[in-house]
């Protein structure tokens, strides 16, 4: 982490606080383009100052969130908290809501309250210096997105998902992942990947639909031990499946599109977080030692600079501080860290890993490899690896929704990957799992049994 936080009560601070406190620098920065936004609103300035360049390093949720609280009236602080905190507990709350409904069980709706507090996205950030930051933000929404669908009721690809309710709860999921994409900008292609996982599983499921029926005419179904589905069923199946996109689609679209023409008219290299050479690509081909000579220590420590890691070489060729500092030679730079993935893919892949490695056993309010979580870093990969068996024999059940939920794992791990690391960018990593199984694990058991399930899995 880059910062250290207080051990002051923090709940007393005010914006000239915020603005003088040396540990809240991207805070610091969210607070300032708030007061422009609510001096523009107010009547008394600009709605941005041109020469300010917040809103070209972040997305705008943050800072319209800072505008809000400044323009209502009350202490700064615990207005933030409030919402921020009623932000990420609205998931938890609904998820301890839905499994009250469903197993009627208080004690068992109880236990997913503890276990949504207790997870270290949680008590180690959401509910500590987290309320200040984007990233409770932006993992809250992507979170309700994924309940939503699963509200939606996609108990199979064959439901009707016509009804008023359904189509009302599809359009909210897609309206909360284009939320999260106003505070968390790694969440832009959760939609897109989204979309190409359901058609590449339509257009696998309407194949393997056909090589079903050919065996069947060649007599072959009873050696297959497999029953053939009718054409008419899968097309349909897929039917269903893209009239439950569209709805979600026109969710995200309604939301995204006004920042996105926004940018388009007035941005002369429009782009949802757009930020200068010398603070992304620029860092890449750096040395430790200039990094932290210009106190960048957060960013050794995030390892932004791993082409210089696996590619040394070709580091010092262009090593250049003036090269890295000119914002124009970005796309040259940019070009550059790809190239270094395909001369150097093994190093590159294990330079990743121990990356996310040093991430998954730590809080997310410590620095890399600091290790102080271990145990929440096993039973977090305990989640993720039974998410993984899920999926591969419940997926037909719920495409939609396992759709969601590894499309926004590959759009923020990809960002990930070429980016540098902060443990807090883990919180929707270390969340998802555990929502996926409370929600689906449940009913695949009940359906299957647990026995037939393990037996599945290690066939």
């Amino acid at each position: 982490m880059r910062r250290t936080y207080p051990e002051a009560d923090i709940l007393s601070l005010n914006t000239q606080d915020v603005l003088a406190s040396w540990w809240a620098s991207d805070v610091r920065e969210f607070l300032r383009a708030g007061l422009d936004i609510a001096d523009g609103a107010a009547g008394s300035g600009s709605w941005i100052s041109d020469t300010y360049p917040v809103l070209r390093i972040w997305p705008p949720g943050m800072p319209a969130i800072m505008a809000l609280i400044v323009l209502l009236p009350g202490p700064f602080f615990p207005l933030q908290a409030t919402l921020s905190l009623v932000v990420w507990s609205t998931p938890g709350a609904l998820l301890a809501t839905i499994v009250w409904t469903q197993r009627r069980s208080p004690a068992i709706a109880v236990a997913v309250c503890a276990l949504w507090i207790g997870l270290p996205a949680s008590w180690a950030w959401a509910y500590g210096p987290g309320v200040l930051n984007a990233d409770l933000y932006g993992s809250a929404f992507v979170v309700l997105a994924v309940i939503l669908v699963y509200l939606a009721g996609a108990q199979g690809i064959n439901s009707n998902l016509i009804k008023p309710e359904r189509l009302v709860m599809l359009v909210l999921a897609g309206a909360s992942v284009g939320a999260a994409q106003y505070f968390r900008w790694s969440t832009f292609l959760t939609i897109p990947v989204m979309v190409l996982f359901l058609l590449v599983f339509i257009l696998v499921r309407q194949a393997h639909s056909k090589r079903l029926k050919y065996s069947h005419d060649k007599g072959e179904t009873q050696a297959l031990g497999v029953i053939p589905s009718p054409k008419s069923e899968v097309a349909n199946a897929g039917h269903q499946l893209v009239k439950a996109l569209v709805p979600l689609l026109m969710g995200w679209l309604i939301v995204v599109t006004p920042w996105t023409v926004h940018i388009a008219l007035t941005d002369d290299s429009p782009s949802w977080q757009w930020q200068q050479a010398s603070w992304t690509c620029g860092d890449s081909w750096q040395t430790d030692e200039q990094l932290i000579s210009r106190g960048g220590s957060w960013l050794v420590e995030g390892r932004a600079n791993w082409p210089c890691e696996i590619d040394p070489d070709r580091c010092a060729e262009i090593n250049n501080v003036a090269l890295i500092n000119d914002s124009s030679s970005h796309n040259f730079l940019l070009e550059e860290k790809l190239k270094s993935i395909l001369r150097n893919p093994l190093p590159f892949a294990v330079n990743r890993a121990q990356m996310w490695s040093s991430g998954v056993f730590t809080l997310p309010s410590s620095s890399p490899g600091s290790n102080d979580a271990v145990l929440f870093g096993v039973l977090n990969i305990g989640a993720f690896a039974l998410l993984v068996a899920l999926t591969f024999t419940w997926f037909e059940k719920r495409p939609l929704f396992f759709g969601l939920i590894w499309a926004a794992l590959i759009s923020q791990g990809l960002t990930l990957s070429v980016y540098h690391m902060e443990v807090r960018y883990l919180n929707t990593f270390t969340t998802l799992p555990w929502v996926a199984l409370i929600l689906v694990l449940p009913e695949y058991l009940k359906t299957v049994g647990v026995a037939r399930w393990i037996r599945h899995v290690t066939e």
